[in-house]
């Protein structure tokens, strides 16, 4: 009997053991654990710092070979522009540029954006001829016309893609550029919140308008036909004055077709010493058409 409770006693003894010696497994494989991952970490943060370090030398290194040498000094800025508004002194006034700046220093693709976003300019172009010139090119927007949305309103100016500009600080320094833009067509009546700055126009009576005045450049009425001003106000429909104070509407389909029979009636008109008063080109027949005679001038 004494025997039996010996060995029971024994089994629970070694049981105990056994837990206690797995616990102590467990607590050193967690210290392992943590001691591997502490030491992974250090080397994760010793390759950063290190690698870091060359990042910043090697930059270091670029600038000083490239963007901070004085071998690439800007000695010399060319500005090219096809048109006739921006001088070289307010392109580069626009781009912030100078002479003594390095060159492959420059955001070239910034500069060009800060061009473009100028409604005169269509597109810019630039780029470096090493060791220190920078090459700029400019392309204007040609104006076609002066569009305003009423008698009161603003006039701006429009090119033949409806893109709508503000030329009025060019025409303060230049009256000869004054005179001239106020010599072309004006188009009246377009929608003001359409006359965005810098965008193109949506309204068809506008962009037909815009081909009107090119097609008629290009069109012998045996005379001159010099429009003055296209109202587009009326949905659908062009209503043209010209210098000699005739009014001609003018639909917005068959375009060609209208100017067609709009060079007959002129012809016809011219041919029995009588000038247009009005006519209506929306009508597909039988086309009312006002004359007058065209009074000599007096001696």
């Amino acid at each position: 009997m004494k025997l039996f409770r010996s060995k029971s006693r024994n089994r629970i003894y070694r049981n105990d053991l056994k837990r206690l010696d797995s616990r102590q497994r467990m607590k050193f494989r967690s210290q392992r654990q943590t001691r591997f991952l502490a030491i992974g970490l250090c080397v994760v943060a010793a390759v950063g710092v290190l690698g870091w370090g060359v990042w910043l030398g090697m930059k270091s290194g670029v600038r000083r070979m490239f963007s901070e040498n004085p071998a690439y000094q800007i000695t010399d800025i060319a500005v090219e522009n096809a048109g006739e508004f921006m001088k070289p002194a307010q392109v580069l006034d626009i781009i912030r540029v100078r002479r003594g700046q390095n060159l492959l220093a420059l955001d070239l693709t910034e500069m060009r954006r800060e061009l473009e976003l100028r409604s005169i300019v269509e597109k810019a172009e630039l780029w470096r001829e090493l060791p220190g010139k920078l090459m700029i090119r400019v392309t204007e927007r040609v104006p076609l016309a002066n569009i305003s949305g009423g008698a009161k309103g603003a006039v701006y100016q429009i090119d033949r893609h409806g893109v709508i500009m503000d030329l009025s600080s060019f025409q303060k320094h230049s009256p000869e550029l004054a005179k001239r833009l106020g010599a072309l067509p004006d188009i009246t009546g377009a929608n003001i919140a359409e006359l965005k700055i810098g965008r193109a126009t949506t309204s068809p009576e506008v962009f037909q308008a815009l081909e009107l005045i090119q097609k008629l450049d290009h069109m012998d009425f045996g005379s001159s036909l010099e429009v003055t001003s296209i109202d587009v106000s009326r949905r659908g429909m062009l209503v043209v004055s010209t210098s000699d104070q005739a009014t001609v509407k003018i639909g917005l389909s068959e375009l060609d077709r209208q100017l067609q029979r709009l060079a007959l009636i002129f012809n016809d008109a011219r041919q029995r010493s009588e000038r247009i008063v009005a006519a209506d080109l929306t009508v597909k027949q039988d086309i009312p058409v006002k004359t007058a005679l065209i009074q000599a001038p007096r001696s």
